[in-house]
């Protein structure tokens, strides 16, 4: 009989493993034969299909037999080490890596080394954010938005020059005011790292898969943090979710058109908004960036996860990830390792570290002298402050002092959009706040958290930095996500306590913020083969803000020299 049962158990273990497989299959075969309007095309489809079901059946078992933590601490470190042995002197690299190998391995035991449950609904949720990657650009599938002829153009020159990448050709290199002292790629490459390093050996087309993987990793990684920080076994809501989740922007829309020449009455209003909504899929800007025109500078906007992706994954994948790990210190009290973990993004996303820093700060500070004391470690001191350093040093070779900065009331006049500022984050994400706030008794980790969180919107809009105030739009991703963390686990809190009717309520209130979402994914589905042609740096036209300086401190005494050994030509 036992033996009867083992051979059973056997069968059905195979049966799910065949299920999951042909699932990835038939979708990677449907989400790439989509791509192509020619049919003489599909027959080059079906061996990349087996190749890329094996990759993502592998990653799924990642998922299932390695913890999330070490799964993440690793993703979010191999560029370091990339960069540790492309850019850096030999010597202060093996420094480097060996430092942050051992912060690496301590932070890594701070949780035990389980994997997740993936039941049906859970890989729904992994096959809906596959299609998700799918849409976004990211590798050369779906449409790419304008910002990739930048990433397409980084990556190329990762793969084409030298490291560290010195530029001798193009517009800015060559320019009498700018060039040629500044000629050095600065600029936060982690995501291209790995994908770049392939295509050295194997070209710019392999690289380009190899992002769409290392894209996907990400994704999986984040939406396995919203499930173990909410514990939430629909998995597949939670995906909605994390695709979906947005401010509500649209209102923002409504109030523009109310105060322009359709808001003599709401039937002008309502068919100016269903106008706008039929060319929505032409237009993103207007909606994404509708304080813009209320603030009457560039303010920008927290902008919703599938605007983010769609536009800027290298910071922000990156950031949903470190702004769990975050929540995740909090909640276990890790001290220890708190500055080592924040520390990960310095490298992916600068404007994130500074929209992220009052946490670490809160966590240790809010224990008093023994937190203190605690975060004293090896991880928090060396590691993370070796990191610190060497990226400090880093940016300040390019253009991150000289980059256009200031404050709200120096870029507009206050008195005239004094009722904007509180609307603007009403709509943007305070109405997520009061679902986390109202009517649900908050851990004292996750009320520190939440205060934290809030205070740093708050003060993000305060600030400008960059051309387009890159600061609060892509430095909101992380805050953005850590909201959406606290709201999932309000929504399991509230279906524990079969309080379904609140559920709805708080479903209903998340409906306004899909409409961004809804809107990306409809021109990628519209234009989904309208791809970007990359552009160098060197010529990119604001490729001067990611130039450094070969006389900076960086470069004199850190970074070696460009060696011509390294030199592969991946596209003629």
């Amino acid at each position: 009989m036992a033996h009867h049962n083992t051979l059973q158990g056997l069968f059905r273990k195979e049966v799910g493993t065949l299920a999951v497989l042909f699932a990835f299959f038939a979708l990677t075969i449907f989400c790439r034969i989509s791509e192509f309007r020619d049919i003489q095309s599909w027959y080059g489809v079906l061996p990349a299909s087996f190749v890329f079901t094996a990759i993502y059946f592998f990653l799924y078992r990642l998922l299932l037999r390695v913890s999330v933590w070490h799964l993440s601490l690793v993703w979010l470190s191999i560029p370091y080490f990339i960069f540790a042995f492309g850019w850096l002197q030999v010597y202060w690299a093996i420094v480097c890596v060996i430092v942050w190998c051992i912060a690496l391995y301590r932070t890594m035991r701070a949780e035990k080394n389980t994997g997740l449950t993936i039941n049906g609904s859970r890989l729904a949720g992994l096959l809906l954010v596959l299609v998700w990657v799918y849409l976004s650009g990211a590798g050369g599938h779906g449409n790419q938005s304008p910002d990739y002829n930048m990433h397409n153009g980084r990556l190329l020159d990762l793969i084409n020059e030298p490291w560290p990448v010195h530029f001798t050709e193009g517009y800015w290199a060559t320019h009498p005011e700018y060039g040629p002292g500044h000629t050095y790629l600065v600029g936060y490459t982690a995501y291209y790292l790995p994908s770049a390093w392939i295509g050295k050996w194997l070209g710019y087309d392999r690289a380009l898969e190899c992002m769409h993987v290392w894209t996907l990793a990400g994704c999986w990684l984040a939406l396995a943090w919203l499930w173990k920080l909410s514990g939430a076994r629909t998995g597949l809501m939670a995906a909605v979710l994390m695709i979906a989740f947005g401010g509500w922007d649209i209102a923002g829309v409504c109030i523009e058109l109310l105060r322009g020449p359709h808001g003599d009455s709401w039937q002008h209003v309502w068919a100016a908004l269903r106008e706008y909504m039929s060319h929505a899929s032409e237009d993103t800007g207007s909606l994404d960036f509708w304080p813009v025109g209320q603030f009457r500078y560039f303010f920008g906007n927290f902008l919703s996860n599938s605007s983010e992706i769609f536009w800027s994954p290298h910071q922000t994948i990156a950031a949903w990830v470190v702004s769990a790990l975050l929540l995740q210190a909090f909640l276990s009290g890790g001290l220890r390792y708190v500055f080592f973990v924040y520390a990960l993004i310095v490298y992916w996303s600068p404007m994130n570290m500074v929209t992220t820093a009052l946490f670490p700060l809160a966590l240790v500070l809010h224990r008093g002298a023994a937190g203190i004391r605690e975060a004293l470690s090896f991880e928090n001191t060396l590691a993370a402050g070796a990191i610190m350093l060497v990226f400090g040093l880093y940016y300040l070779s390019g253009s991150s002092l000289v980059n256009p900065a200031g404050w709200l009331w120096q870029k507009t006049d206050l008195s005239l959009v004094w009722w904007v500022f509180p609307v603007f984050h009403l709509l943007a994400w305070g109405i997520y706040a009061l679902i986390v706030a109202v009517g649900w008794k908050l851990l004292p980790a996750e009320k520190l958290f939440f205060l934290v969180l809030c205070s740093s919107f708050l003060f993000l809009s305060l600030v400008s930095y960059g051309q387009y105030n890159d600061l609060l739009c892509r430095g909101a991703t992380a805050l953005m996500f850590a909201m959406l963390l606290l709201v999932q686990r309000r929504i399991h809190a509230l279906s524990e306590q079969r309080k379904f009717i609140a559920v709805l309520c708080v479903c209903l209130l998340l409906l306004p913020g899909t409409v961004s979402c809804l809107q990306h994914i409809q021109r990628s589905i519209l234009y989904r083969d309208q791809q970007v042609k990359p552009q160098s740096v060197s010529d990119y036209r604001d490729g001067w803000e990611f130039l450094g300086s070969a006389d900076s401190i960086f470069f004199r005494f850190l970074a070696r020299n460009p060696s011509a050994d390294s030199h592969v030509k991946a596209v003629e």
